[in-house]
């Protein structure tokens, strides 16, 4: 099971970042009572409760990308699916997101690098947003796909079509103690954003002022191969007690 960290307060006003494009509905809140509480081999940053929701600004309709990187754990590396919230509170930028489209992805990191500017897309799963700012997990399941035992990858959310400045779906913890770089954004301004070539890559947690973990979770369960030889070793175990 993977081991979150400890949660620490921190807390203060939002503002627009890289050029105002990527900017935060009203202040941060603390949602505080948050815990880490991970289900079995569920791969998790955040403690439950959102303290914001970031969208683009701007007139258009946008393509907009959020990820979590994680590394692969021995007995959890092949990826079934995902959960995540989505907006905060009872804002318009957040009740208007129920029954919004969203696609779930699970990325590759061919370089290894920690950042998804050059990630390539294993799995995909469609859904529509509900329970907006209620810190309620929506399940998006992905066809199995095994990741070797330490390496990075990237579970997120992309929506096209989205209205800068009007939604702020991209619910954010912010009083998470999870280590720096792995919550990562990506947008395309006018336009739709290729899940298969991220622009705009940017690690949230370099702009002060939006720093957090994203509510993102993934589910893991052992490797095929892993499970036949929990199977074989189960049955030579049998064998040798008769």
């Amino acid at each position: 099971m993977f081991r979150a960290l400890s949660v620490v307060a921190v807390v203060g006003l939002a503002a627009p970042a890289l050029g105002g494009v990527l900017i935060a509905a009203g202040p941060s809140t603390s949602g505080g009572g948050g815990t880490f509480n991970p289900r079995l081999n569920e791969y998790m940053h955040d403690d439950g409760v959102a303290d914001q929701a970031i969208g683009l600004s701007g007139a258009t309709l946008n393509g907009f990308a959020w990820a979590t990187q994680f590394s692969a754990l021995a007995g959890m590396n092949t990826i079934t699916g995902m959960r995540a919230a989505f907006g905060f509170g009872t804002s318009p930028g957040t009740l208007g997101l129920n029954g919004l489209a969203a696609t779930a992805y699970l990325w590759s990191d061919p370089n290894q690098d920690g950042s998804p500017s050059d990630a390539l897309v294993l799995a995909s799963s469609a859904g529509v947003i509900a329970g907006a700012g209620t810190n309620t997990f929506i399940n998006f399941a992905f066809t199995p796909q095994t990741i070797p035992v330490g390496n990075s990858f990237f579970i997120g959310i992309v929506m096209q079509g989205l209205r800068g400045g009007v939604d702020f779906p991209a619910a954010i913890d912010r009083t998470s103690g999870a280590p720096l770089g792995r919550t990562w954004a990506g947008f395309f301004i006018g336009g739709a954003f290729d899940p298969n070539a991220w622009t705009n890559t940017t690690d949230i947690n370099t702009i002060a002022s939006l720093a957090g973990k994203w509510l993102i979770r993934g589910d893991g369960v052992p490797a095929p191969g892993a499970l036949a030889l929990l199977g074989l070793g189960g049955l030579v175990a049998a064998r040798r007690r008769r």
